[in-house]
């Protein structure tokens, strides 16, 4: 190795400065005291920081300390790079999600404009034969061919003012209606936690007694809206002479007329 001739008058830093001016050419004076000032000793040359004057054993112990920082620059290295990495996952992450939320709702929204059951709207002029194909094809459409024996359409029938109630809820979305209807018929409103089902009572009160049609049956009702002011309820009950299910009305939360 070339051995500079390095001034006794020089002062330690000075003697470092000196050393790697020789060693890194393209670093400027400037550069070079802040890698001396920020202890980044790592970049430089360990044997252009070492006193020449220094005992052996001092010298082997700069080098290991040296090889250590050496080390836990490259460790620290290879961390930055991971954390980099990381975050460059994490932002592709979010926008990933960020386009999934995106296409969601425009999913959500082609629903609310493409509804098969609005599809079907003016198949029939009489308004119960309309609504019983409605509730057949919506049946059809979302029972599985595989469960269709298991939970199979029973007969129905309205109440006398079902359809007066229907023509009052002014752009309330139907298909949401007939859904529901399949599932009262179905039985799986006991299955779905949203549709709140219980029986109907005669007011507000739990010690209220359940409303029941003149034969002793016993009214029920389902939401078809949840935490909204007014939220719409079907009111329905089965026949148990015969086992016909009649959908009575649809009403107000706070309206608990049959």
């Amino acid at each position: 190795m070339l051995t500079l001739p390095i001034s006794a008058s020089l002062s330690y830093a000075d003697e470092c400065k000196l050393n790697a001016l020789f060693t890194y050419p393209n670093q400027t004076e400037s550069e070079l005291d802040q890698a001396i000032t920020e202890h980044r000793l790592a970049d430089l040359d360990v044997d252009m920081v070492i006193p020449a004057d220094c005992a052996p054993s001092i010298q082997r112990l700069i080098r290991a300390l040296h090889q250590d920082l050496v080390k836990q620059r490259r460790a620290l290295s290879a961390a930055n790079e991971r954390l980099q990495g990381s975050e460059t996952s994490n932002a592709q992450l979010r926008e990933t999600n960020r386009k999934l939320r995106e296409e969601c709702r425009a999913l959500k929204q082609g629903k609310r404009t493409s509804d098969p059951i609005d599809a079907l709207q003016g198949a029939f002029a009489d308004e119960r034969e309309q609504m019983d194909f409605e509730i057949r094809t919506a049946w059809a459409l979302r029972i599985p061919a595989c469960s269709k024996a298991d939970l199979p359409l029973p007969r129905w029938e309205y109440g006398p003012d079902f359809f007066d109630w229907m023509h009052a809820l002014h752009g309330f979305d139907h298909g949401k209606i007939v859904d529901v209807i399949v599932e009262i018929l179905t039985g799986l409103v006991k299955r779905i936690e949203g549709r709140d089902l219980h029986e109907l009572r005669t007011g507000t009160g739990g010690e209220a007694p359940v409303r029941r049609t003149a034969d002793g049956d016993a009214y029920w009702r389902a939401a078809l809206q949840l935490n909204a002011p007014g939220g719409r309820r079907i009111h329905f009950y089965t026949r148990r002479s015969d086992g016909v299910v009649v959908l009575s009305s649809v009403r107000t939360h706070d309206d608990y007329r049959a």
